[in-house]
């Protein structure tokens, strides 16, 4: 599902563009009984990174069902004592492709802050989930 927020300006929590997205995912979460979301770290650097896990938590709320929240990380580790999970591997084009779409993170174009490092741009064939946390409806 595209949600098309701008690239490295994201909706503000509370503005009626970040209501109306939590709304459209929550209910994709209860009409397809989604158990998991997988997010970027919600304490990595990146505004869109940032924001897209502070979304996800608001999705879990309005979504009234249980959800757990895996996370991953781009620009840094997971915490040392996470409960990790390694998804298959992916194909590398997918994976070319979906980080070219990032133009914030391979371009100076939102300044050097939040480029990607090059070394960090080959990106690994698969991902390391964390579990941060498991909400559930009340």
């Amino acid at each position: 599902m595209f949600l098309d927020w701008p690239d490295a300006h994201p909706f503000e929590p509370g503005s009626a563009s970040w209501r109306a997205t939590v709304e459209r995912l929550a209910s994709f979460c209860r009409r397809e009984r989604v158990d998991a979301i997988a997010v970027t770290a919600s304490d990595e650097p990146h505004c869109d990174h940032a924001a897209a896990g502070t979304l996800a938590r608001s999705v879990v709320v309005a979504a009234m069902r249980p959800v757990a929240v895996f996370e991953y990380c781009v620009w840094g580790q997971p915490p040392a004592k996470a409960h990790t999970f390694t998804t298959k591997p992916i194909a590398p084009g997918r994976r070319r492709s979906a980080l070219a779409a990032h133009r914030s993170q391979l371009t100076p174009l939102f300044g050097e802050g939040f480029r990607l490092p090059s070394d960090q741009q080959g990106m690994p064939d698969r991902d390391r989930l964390y579990l941060r946390s498991r909400h559930v409806a009340s």
